[in-house]
Parts: C-alpha cells; structure tokens; sequence
C-alpha cells in the first residue's frame, strides 16, 4: 500500500502531489476571489452607488473589468506563490529554484533583454502584417491610468502562470523523466486557464496558440 502513496526515494508520488496542488490552487484562487468581490461590493457601497449583483457592481466602478484585473492580479499571483513554494519545499523537497529561478546568462539568449526581443518580436510582426494588409489602420495614441496599469498588471499575471504551468506542473514531471507529457500536460493546464476568457474562443488560431 504504502508504494501505492509513495515512490522509492519517499515521496508522495506525482499524481498525489499534483492532486493536492490542484485541490490547493482551486481553494487559493476561490478564497481570494471571494476577497475581491468583498472588496468591490464595500467600495461600491461606500460610493452609494445602487447595483444588483456582481454587474452592477462592475458597472458602478466604471470599467469593472479592467479594475477588477488589476486589483486581482497581485493577491492571486501572491497566493499563487506561496502555494507554489509550501509545495515544492514539503511536498516535492526541492529547493524553489529548481523552478527555473537562475540568472540570466552572459548570451543575448540567455538574457533579460534577449527574451524580451524574441518575446515581442512575434506580435510586432503580425501587428505590422496586419498594417500592411489593411486589416488595422492606427488611429492614434488614447493614454488612460487603467491602460498604464494594466502593463504591469499583465506581468504579475504572466508570472503567475508561468510559476504554475511551466514551473511546478512541468518541472515536476521534467524530474520524472516525462518531458513529452510534461510539456503536452502544462501546455493544457495552461490552456484551460485561459479557456475561462471568453475571447479564447473566439477564433480557433486563439486556441491552438494558447495551447
């Protein structure tokens, strides 16, 4: 029995780890989203602004979905992390940066600034795509706080899923000799996360790109 639960070396085995961590992220994520509609509904009160529900509480902050990315973004990355971190150190007993956490090498592609490039480089090339084939046509520059907020914002998100998809889900299964599966497994974690944005599926390339 106890080789049912546990691995050679003593270990809880993948399966059971992942399914505590995914029990523990679902919790994390429940209980600071049930925290953010708290905050929202105290604030809109506060602003004596009549909503029923949820929409009306949205509708009450002006662009509720912008604000709400933006209050949501650091909590839920933050207990992201911590869950990420009491996990790889109890459950896995490995350090937290054998998640990936190195420094950048002396190489333009091992750098900050080198994957920042390769990055961007694909979105600078279908924007002009689509500048040359008349598909956009650039109006000009709007500047608003929410905007510029969201630049950041997009980051902590971006770190979040990256901790948790091609962090610990895949890293786990890196250290099990399973790359294939691990990269197929993240991939479609990653892809069910963003599943919950209607806008990805909106189109099937949106989908076969999350993926």
């Amino acid at each position: 029995m106890a080789t049912f639960f546990l691995d050679p070396s003593g270990r809880l085995r993948t399966v059971w780890r992942f399914l505590i961590f995914g029990i523990g992220f679902l919790l994390v994520q429940i209980a600071v989203g049930v925290g953010i509609v708290a905050v929202v509904l105290v604030y809109t009160l506060a602003l004596g602004k009549p909503f029923e529900g949820l929409s009306g509480a949205a509708n009450a902050l002006g662009d509720g979905s912008l604000a709400i990315q933006i209050l949501a973004a650091g909590p839920m990355t933050a207990a992201s992390f911590g869950l990420v971190w009491v996990c790889r150190r109890f459950l896995d007993r490995r350090p937290l940066k054998t998640l990936g956490f190195v420094r950048p090498g002396p190489n333009f592609f091992e750098s900050v600034v080198g994957g920042l490039v390769l990055g961007t480089l694909p979105l600078v090339f279908c924007a002009g795509l689509l500048l040359v084939t008349g598909h956009y046509t650039f109006q000009g520059v709007s500047v608003s706080l929410q905007t510029a907020l969201l630049v950041p914002t997009f980051i902590v998100m971006a770190f979040n899923e990256e901790i948790v998809c091609r962090g610990y889900l895949l890293q786990n299964l890196m250290d099990i000799e399973r790359p294939w599966f691990g990269i197929w497994f993240s991939s479609l974690v990653f892809w069910l996360l963003h599943g919950m944005n209607p806008a990805a599926w909106s189109s099937p390339i949106v989908s076969l790109n999350l993926f």
